[in-house]
């Protein structure tokens, strides 16, 4: 669609002008500066034509885009995925569930459940946090699995090089707030003097169809071994024994949820995850939280302004803090 001399408004810069185009890339003339932008998708977050027809044509003819390639990429997706692999030993590999399970059918059954539970809970959002050196490469390409990052060869500095998980074509989130206890460890004691920041991501990703989500009630190091099929881990009991009244731990500690002063959108266990595999792409991303305004300082200073100022950014400095609410 040719967008040449069409006005836009940007939630920043105000009204500008498209004056060049090309098939992934627009440049806009503002009053204040000339900025270039990401095409199409710079047209579900920050930017609105004026004309209100067009721009109602243009995202109709995005998600037409993305329809059609759906159904590959979950195909792909899900071909990549290890869906019957079974470490318990005990297994019976004959039985047809595990012989002929289909995840996409699970999913389906199960995503009307999970959303009313979602929406029951209150839940607002999933949390990914990570070094500010990777925040520039998120916002050009999403949060992409380690992987991907490895086989296409794009640079980023680790979280977690352990990773006990093993599950390297997912990305993990916690729900609405950090995982205390492993961002500490990191920011406090791994790699001290280090910066980072805390991505909120639309708990829409949840439902997305180019990935997928697996619910892990504590640490997923601990639940996956415990798994006869992933596919378990997308259920809508996966997804409501995040929320048990008793938890064991990886530790064999007992979190008793009617003990600790948890709002309904808190996991019982602090470490509980859920696992997103495949890219979790930039329209995702809610927020993107700092420690400290001297952080955004810091990386402007480095990457520049264009591509933060796309996005809705602020300082949180409770992100960084503990879960109070346990009394543990």
């Amino acid at each position: 669609m040719n967008l040449i001399n069409q006005n836009v408004k940007h939630n920043k810069y105000g009204i500008g002008k498209i004056i060049e185009q090309c098939t992934t890339r627009i440049t806009i003339e503002f009053p204040s500066r000339t900025a270039k932008f990401d095409y199409p998708s710079a047209f579900e977050k920050c930017l609105i034509i004026e004309d209100e027809k067009l721009h109602v044509s243009l995202i109709k003819e995005i998600k037409n885009h993305e329809t059609v390639t759906e159904d590959k990429i979950v195909s792909e997706r899900i071909n990549k995925l290890d869906l019957t692999k079974t470490v318990r030993s005990n297994v019976n590999k004959d039985e047809p569930y595990f012989r002929n399970i289909n995840i996409q059918k699970v999913r389906k059954d199960n995503e009307s459940r999970i959303k009313h539970q979602i929406d029951q809970r209150g839940v607002k959002y999933l949390i990914h946090f990570t070094r500010i050196e990777n925040l520039h490469s998120i916002l050009q390409k999403g949060l992409v699995p380690i992987s991907d990052l490895n086989r296409l060869k794009i640079d980023f500095v680790h979280n977690d090089d352990m990773r006990l998980d093993g599950q390297l074509d997912c990305t993990s989130c916690s729900v609405d707030f950090p995982n205390d206890r492993l961002f500490y460890v990191f920011r406090e004691q791994k790699f001290r003097g280090t910066k980072w920041v805390v991505l909120k991501i639309n708990k829409d990703i949840l439902f997305s169809p180019t990935n997928i989500a697996f619910f892990c009630y504590t640490n997923a190091a601990h639940v996956l071994p415990k798994t006869a099929n992933k596919a378990e881990l997308c259920t809508s009991l996966a997804f409501e024994k995040m929320y048990s009244d008793e938890i064991i731990t990886k530790d064999n500690k007992i979190i008793n949820r009617s003990l600790q002063r948890l709002n309904s959108s808190m996991t019982t266990d602090p470490q509980a995850e859920i696992l997103i595999s495949g890219t979790i792409e930039t329209k995702y991303i809610a927020t993107i939280n700092f420690y400290k305004e001297g952080d955004i300082e810091y990386y402007r200073s480095i990457y520049g302004s264009d591509l933060l100022d796309m996005n809705d950014y602020v300082v949180e400095p409770d992100l960084f803090r503990n879960r109070n609410d346990l009394l543990y």
